[in-house]
This record gives structure tokens, C-alpha cells and sequence, in this order.
């Protein structure tokens, strides 16, 4: 098993690495040319570790001495002679028979390749790591009928004709980079173009290639793609290093999206938007994920990970920049959707088995890296930071890192030391953010006056007394002191309160001014208790200010009110304080139809089961209905004014304000839904009948799906009828059979996969279907006939024998890490199918069943 400290550095470190492919779908020859340049940062006697998976080596050389190798997977140790080392390799591929979308591997008619973490050992003996880095040139030569199209990194240099049909291009990558970012697509792409006009007057070519076109559907990615690259232009004043920028979307991909350098990869779902087909959350999917590759370009690839450890910076600071991006096109409400993926995804893998440090000290399979930690979490942890050393200091804190790690690989610590510098302040505290596993929980209540009659508060941090992670408490008046239990003093970073002990005491003024809100203006990714009344959250959540803040107020009381019903409160006693404050909302919808829209909707039954203590979930899905029945109900009249306030916006408009009020009528129909009104249904029924747009019956067909056990099957074959010949759409239905909250949705589930039209190896259909009911469904899997888990189990040894990386994705992200916390019969039904699999099934499986068994 690798870990953190046993890193050595690479004999050799640079290089060029000059290959050639005989492209065929059966019988791919690749031949390598590679000069490496020896690494003074190496220990003497360091050899050059050259791993090889799933080939036939016709040669191997090392310094023109050949090697004797065995078998079609190892590993050769080359010790370097003097100041240069070279391989030549020739190997044979079955792309074909290649099912782990990784290496070269068939999608359609194309072939295509997949490199990160450690693919690029399945297309040449190489030394697979990210601290290598390359200068490439790729020539690639095939059947011109099945492969008009031969893409890789870099820019064109050269193409010719050769004989028996066949022709060739040569590209060429001129900015050294580690290997996974290698890239090829070969096969029948349909091609649009664009260019964009960088600050400078620099033309840089744009272009995107569909396998299944019409590849106009790829014209929103290009408009996407030349907005966030004006965005780092503005923000950081960096320009794209090259003049060529190529995009291909095709299915199926290993990731939604992969950086690689010049040649990004898209999945059908997260590439193409059909204005016949495509919601709102699709175009936000395509944007948010062509920012996030193309924002790779500077961290990730100019500037590498130097190991997998590390993946938490490159994932988290793009991760970070892609919010901040999204937000700056769309206002703040979209600060909430990372927010909710952190509650709903991470914090669960925080307080499980699962719990990692964002850096681990170990892992036993890297693609199990890739988890709502490394990115989310991470994400959290930067955004920190930037919120505490402002947006001007963070820039140049940004630049600074950039400018100084370029070309070369990079860790944590010299992100923390240069941003920090660049703003001014001293970071290198933080890096326990980075180091420490699981949640960090801070608990705040009020104090009785002091000597001087100033009222106060006292924060706590839950935990370990080792816990050393530094806490910035938000933005206060000057006024407001900190006194540390521990320090002593009052410790502040860019005016900002931080917590270094176990606890503190905040005093401010006897003026009468109201508490000063904890994480206000600077948020940390903690689990907040706080001792605030129910009059103190629904004043939070109504008034202005920080959106994390009142959002995170309606949750509160939204938990309350189920909370109460658990304990046997009637609905409408123990929801009466959250629609009132709701009622304030929708009064002032037209404002900020985005912020109503996230502020009207319950937090999901999932992400309950921890501030809830893992309760009976059949009871738990039977509270939050009743409570958002009786809101439903009370708001009656509120819900239809809100909607009638911000009419729906043209179907072909998508700006943010037609996307906000969009939200803002679904989310607000939903709820009225709920409350179980005839007219409510009629209206729900009413805008599926005559949806103008997709958002429209998705929404509609959703809604009344989720709602009172779900619409009547005839509903659901009339939009199974209506979208069976579109594809996004088609997709879409699976996924919301699987929410189906009922008893006997894991067989609804169980046939849809033996449905014709459900495609097992197309990844993203896999991952929709399996995640709606397997990790978003709480009543439907966990339902107590114990269905959900047996079918769980069939899906797992399914998916392990094709592709185990999805099957170790899946098992990660469902509830079973938590088996000890669930009560009688499921608890032991969920140790049993972790049982079952242990010993039984893939090394990535096996990692994750071990974690959940330990």
C-alpha cells in the first residue's frame, strides 16, 4: 500500500516522449521513443520504475539494450547510467477487449483513451506517476473511413495520406506535463468551431467534436468554454498557453469530465445541451463542468499534483474556482449547491468509516481517491482561506503559487505558503485542515454578562484534544474580543476572530446590538450547533445577508419541525415557526426568486439521518412528508401568490433570472403539492400535460413521482411514450422511477435494469439510476423487507465484474458505511452484504468493503 512518507523522488523527473499508434479496434501497435533527463533531487542508486497492464511488449529497450520481460502486466526497475536514460518500446493493444475505461478502450466507433490516475500504463511501459513530466508528440495513423478524425494534445504540426485508405496526423504538446493527461480520440466526430480572443489579442482556435452528433448540441459548451476562460482572464489575468483548444464529448468515460491538457473529455450528459431536451440543471452541468476542466489548465496541469496525496489541491482549488465562477454568473443562491453537496455527500463520508484526511497518509487504490473530500471538502478548506485573506489578497496569493510552482509538481504546503505570502498572512496552520479525518463540530451557546455587564458566547470545538485545525469564526465589529481559553489573547487574521484552542469566549458592548453570527461572511466546513431559538433561526433565515447563513437557518428549522414529529408532535404544531418564516420568504419571492426557491426546500430525508441520530428511516420519510404536507397546507395561499409574483420566463430564455424564476415555481408547486390539495395535483398534472419546455415535465413528472407514493402508472408510461425517443430525457424517466419512495421500488428498479433501453455499460445512465435509488431514495432502499440491500448486492457483483471503479464509486456513496448506526434487522442485513462481498470481488470493492467492516 502506498503512503505519504514514503515518497521518493523520481530518478528521472523530465523528458520528451515521442509515440506512434496504428489505430485498429482489435490490434492497436504502439510504438514509444522516451529520453528521460536524470532528477538531481534523486538518491543515488534511484531506479526508474517502468510499469506496464494488459499489453503484449513486442520490445523493450533501455539505452538500446534489450529487456527480457514476461507476461502482460509488471513493473521494470532502471537504474540511470549517466545524466540521460532512454526507453523505446513497441507494444500490442486489444482496445476491444478493453472494458476498465482506462488505457485506450473502444466508445461507439471511436477509440479513445483515459490516463488519470494510472491508465497511461496501459498504453506503454512508462513510469506512471504525476512528478514526471513530459514533453509529448503523438503521431496517430488509422483507416481514414474509421477514423476521419485523430485528435491528441497540443497543437496540429503535420497530416498526411498514406496507403490502403489510411492517413495520419501528428500533434504536438509543447509544455511538459505528467502522462495522465495524455489524450486521444480517433473515430467519426462531427466537428463545430469557435475561436476565442484572449486580453492580449491573442486568437486561440476553439473547436469540439461530437461522436454522436449533430455537433451543434456542443455549441453551449463553446459559448461555456469562451466565458470562463474571459473569467481567469479577468480574475487572475492568465491566458490559455497555446492557440489550439479542442473539446470531444462522447459516452462512455470513466469520469463525468477529464483536464487532459489541450484535449478535454466530456460525457454525453455533462457536454451536450439539445434545446429539445435540456433542463436548466443540464445547461448548469455543461457550464459547471467545462469551467471546471478548463480551469484545470493552471491547477492541474501547468501546475501538477506531485502524488495522488496531493489530489486534494489540484481537485479542491479548481473545484473552489469553479464555484466562484458559477456564482459570479449566477448570484448567490449558488452558493448553496456546493453547500449541499457538503451536507449531503461529504459530511456523511466524515462521519462514517470512510472518514479520510483530505491528504491521506495511505490508499490501496487511487481511483478510490476521488471522493466528496478531495473535491468538496477541499473546496470548503480553500474557500476558507479566500473568504479570510479577501478576493484581491487571495488573487495574488493564487498568482504567486501559480507563478512559482509552474512546471513543476507541487504539495499543500506550497499552495499554503505562497498564497499566504501573496496576501500577507501566515497560513501554514491550515494545513491540519488537511491532515486531520472527519467533521469538525463547534458548539455555541450564551453566556450570563461579564464584570462589565457585556453580554457573551461561548464556541467549543467538539473532538480530540489533538485537534489543532485553526478556526476563523467570521466576520465581526472590531468591537467583538475573542479571548482564547487556552491562548490567552485575541488571535485575528484579516480582522477575523480564529479559534486556535478547544474554546473561546466572545464579549462584545452592552448596546443592545444582536449576537455577532457565527461563520458570517467567512464559512468553514463544520457542523454548527448553537443553542438559537426558533425566533433567533426564522429572523436569520428572513433577513438579509450572508445566503450560507440563512439557508443554513431554514434547515435548522425545517430539522426541528421533523425532529418534533419523530417525537410524536402533530405536523402542524411543529411546523407552525417554520411557515411563518417561510411565508415571509415567499411574500418577498420576486426579490430573489433563486433564494426563495433554496430556502422553501426541505433539507432531503438523507441528509437527516446524523443530526437525527439515524432514526427508523421508513419514519424518518414519513416525518419530513408530514411536515412538508402540513406546509403544503398552510401555505396554500402564499405558495400561489409567490408563483403568480414571478411567472415563468419563456421557454427558450436562460438567463439567471429566467433560471431563478423557473426554480422558484417548481420548488413552490412542490410544496403545494405536498399539502395534498386537489387543485395542487391538478396544477402539477396540468403542467406536465402542456410543458412548453422540458424543465416543465421534468420538474412536473418528478414532483408528482417523490410526492404521496408517486403519479399513476399511466402518467409515467405517457412520458415514458413521450421521451422514449430522447435519449437525455429517456434517461431522466429512469431516474425518477428510482425516487419512487414505496415499499416495492427496488424491484421497479430491478426490472429497469433488464429494461432494453437501460444501457449497463454506458457509465452515466449507470451512475443516475444506481445513485437516485440507491443513495437518494432513503424510504425506498432502506425499506424494511430488506429489498433495497439485496438488490444493492446484485448491483455491486454486476458492476465489479465490468468495471470495478463504479462499483467501488457506488458502495461508497450509499448509506452502508453506517451500518453499526442503523437499528435490528437492517444494520445486520447491511453487515451481511458487506460479508458477502469481502473476499469476493475486486481490489477497489475490496478497499471500500474493508473500510466499512473495520
Amino acid at each position: 500500500m502506498p503512503t505519504r512518507a514514503d515518497y521518493r523522488p523520481p530518478a528521472c523527473d523530465a523528458g520528451e516522449v515521442a509515440l506512434w499508434f496504428d489505430l485498429d479496434a482489435r490490434e492497436t501497435r504502439v510504438r514509444a521513443e522516451c529520453s528521460f533527463r536524470r532528477n538531481p533531487a534523486a538518491a543515488p542508486g534511484e531506479p526508474l520504475v517502468l510499469h506496464w497492464r494488459d499489453m503484449e511488449i513486442a520490445s523493450l529497450t533501455v539505452d538500446g539494450v534489450a529487456q527480457a520481460v514476461g507476461g502482460r502486466s509488471g513493473e521494470l526497475a532502471v537504474v540511470p547510467r549517466g545524466e540521460t536514460l532512454t526507453v523505446s518500446a513497441e507494444v500490442v493493444l486489444d482496445p476491444a477487449a478493453n472494458t476498465s475505461l482506462q488505457g485506450l478502450y473502444p466508445a461507439g466507433a471511436a477509440l479513445v483513451t483515459h490516463c488519470e490516475p494510472e491508465g497511461f500504463r496501459r498504453i506503454i511501459p512508462f513510469p506512471d506517476r504525476p512528478d514526471v513530466l513530459v514533453r509529448m508528440t503523438a503521431t496517430l495513423a488509422g483507416s481514414r473511413a474509421d477514423f476521419p478524425v485523430l485528435l491528441s494534445n497540443g497543437e496540429r504540426e503535420a497530416e498526411g495520406a498514406a496507403p490502403g485508405g489510411r492517413h495520419w496526423v501528428r500533434w504536438r504538446d509543447p509544455v511538459p506535463k505528467p502522462c495522465y493527461l495524455f489524450a486521444l480520440a480517433a473515430g467519426p466526430f462531427e466537428t463545430i468551431e469557435d475561436r476565442h480572443v484572449t486580453r492580449s489579442g491573442r486568437t486561440i482556435a476553439l473547436a469540439a467534436h461530437v461522436l454522436n452528433g449533430p455537433a451543434e448540441r456542443a455549441r453551449f459548451a463553446l459559448d461555456c468554454l469562451r466565458s470562463v476562460m474571459a473569467w481567469e482572464e479577468r480574475r487572475l489575468g492568465r491566458e490559455y498557453d497555446l492557440d489550439t483548444y479542442n473539446i470531444a464529448v462522447f459516452s462512455p468515460l470513466a469520469f463525468h469530465a477529464m483536464e487532459n491538457k489541450g484535449l478535454n473529455f466530456f460525457d454525453e450528459s455533462v457536454g451536450l445541451v439539445d434545446p429539445e431536451t435540456a433542463t436548466d440543471l443540464d445547461r448548469l452541468g455543461v457550464e459547471i463542468n467545462v469551467a471546471h476542466e478548463y480551469l484545470h489548465h493552471w491547477t492541474g496541469n501547468r501546475v501538477p499534483c506531485r502524488d495522488w496525496f496531493e489530489l486534494c489541491l489540484k481537485e479542491g482549488l479548481t473545484t473552489l474556482r469553479h464555484q466562484l465562477y458559477a456564482e459570479e454568473r449566477h448570484g448567490p443562491a449558488m452558493r448553496l449547491w456546493p453547500l449541499r453537496v457538503f451536507r449531503t455527500q461529504q459530511l456523511p463520508e466524515d462521519l462514517g468509516p470512510s472518514a479520510r484526511p483530505a491528504r491521506p497518509p495511505e490508499y490501496a487504490e487511487p481511483f478510490n481517491l476521488y471522493t466528496p473530500t478531495a473535491y468538496i471538502k477541499s473546496a470548503e478548506i480553500f474557500r476558507m482561506i479566500s473568504e479570510l485573506t479577501g478576493a484581491e489578497g487571495f488573487a495574488r496569493g493564487l498568482n504567486r503559487f501559480l507563478d512559482a510552482c509552474d512546471g513543476r509538481p507541487a504539495r499543500i504546503e506550497d499552495a499554503l505558503r505562497e498564497i499566504g505570502a501573496g496576501a500577507g498572512v501566515d497560513l501554514g496552520g491550515f494545513l491540519a485542515w488537511f491532515e486531520t479525518p472527519g467533521a469538525l463540530a463547534v458548539a455555541a451557546e450564551p453566556l450570563a454578562e461579564d464584570v462589565l455587564g457585556r453580554p457573551g458566547m461561548a464556541v467549543r470545538r467538539a473532538g480530540g484534544a489533538g485537534d489543532s485545525r485553526p478556526l476563523p469564526l467570521g466576520r465581526m465589529d472590531p468591537d467583538v474580543e475573542q479571548v482564547d481559553a487556552e491562548v490567552g489573547e485575541q488571535t485575528r487574521i484579516g480582522g477575523v476572530p480564529v479559534l486556535h484552542g478547544r474554546s473561546a469566549e466572545l464579549r462584545w458592548p452592552a448596546d443592545g446590538r444582536a449576537a455577532p453570527m457565527l461563520f458570517d461572511g467567512v464559512s468553514a466546513p463544520v457542523i454548527l450547533r448553537e443553542r438559537r431559538g426558533d425566533a433567533a433561526l426564522a429572523a436569520a433565515m428572513t433577513g438579509g445577508g450572508d445566503p450560507c447563513r440563512r439557508w443554513d437557518a431554514s434547515q435548522q428549522l425545517a430539522t426541528r419541525a421533523i425532529a418534533a414529529v419523530l417525537a410524536g408532535a402533530a405536523a402542524e404544531d411543529a411546523a407552525h415557526g417554520l411557515a411563518g418564516a417561510l411565508g415571509e420568504v415567499l411574500a418577498r419571492a420576486a426579490d430573489d426568486p433563486a433564494m426563495a426557491a433554496e430556502l422553501i426546500a426541505l433539507p432531503e430525508p438523507r441528509a437527516l439521518l446524523e443530526p437525527l441520530d439515524f432514526p427508523d428511516p421508513e419514519a424518518l420519510h414519513a416525518a419530513w412528508s408530514a411536515v412538508r404536507g402540513a406546509l403544503g397546507g398552510m401555505l396554500d395561499g402564499a405558495l400561489q401568490r409567490a408563483r403568480a409574483a414571478v411567472p415563468a420566463p419563456p421557454p427558450d430564455s436562460h438567463g439567471p433570472a429566467a433560471i431563478g424564476a423557473r426554480a422558484l415555481g417548481n420548488a413552490a408547486l412542490e410544496l403545494w403539492l405536498a399539502g395534498g390539495g386537489a387543485a395542487a395535483e391538478a396544477a402539477a398534472r396540468a403542467q406536465f400535460a402542456a410543458a412548453q419546455s422540458p424543465n416543465q415535465e421534468v420538474a412536473a413528472l418528478r414532483m408528482l413521482t417523490r410526492t404521496h407514493g408517486g403519479p399513476d402508472p399511466a402518467l409515467a408510461e405517457t412520458a415514458r411514450r413521450r421521451w422514449e425517443r430522447r435519449p437525455a430525457l429517456l434517461r431522466r424517466w429512469f431516474e425518477i422511477q428510482a425516487l419512487r419512495p414505496a415499499a416495492d421500488t427496488a424491484e421497479t428498479v430491478r426490472t429497469l435494469l433488464r429494461d432494453p433501453a437501460f444501457d449497463a455499460g454506458d457509465v452515466a445512465q449507470a451512475r443516475s439510476l444506481c445513485s437516485a435509488f440507491f443513495v437518494h431514495n432513503l424510504r425506498g432502499f432502506h425499506d424494511s423487507g430488506g429489498g433495497g440491500y439485496a438488490l444493492l448486492g446484485e448491483v455491486l457483483r454486476d458492476l465489479d465484474a465490468r468495471n470495478p471503479v463504479v462499483a467501488a464509486w457506488l458502495l461508497r456513496s450509499t448509506d452502508l458505511g453506517n451500518w453499526r448506526r442503523f437499528a435490528g434487522p437492517r444494520g445486520e442485513a447491511m453487515r451481511a452484504l458487506l460479508d458477502g462481498l469481502a473476499g469476493a470481488c475486486s481490489a477497489a470493492l475490496a478497499d471500500i468493503v474493508g473500510r466499512f467492516l473495520e
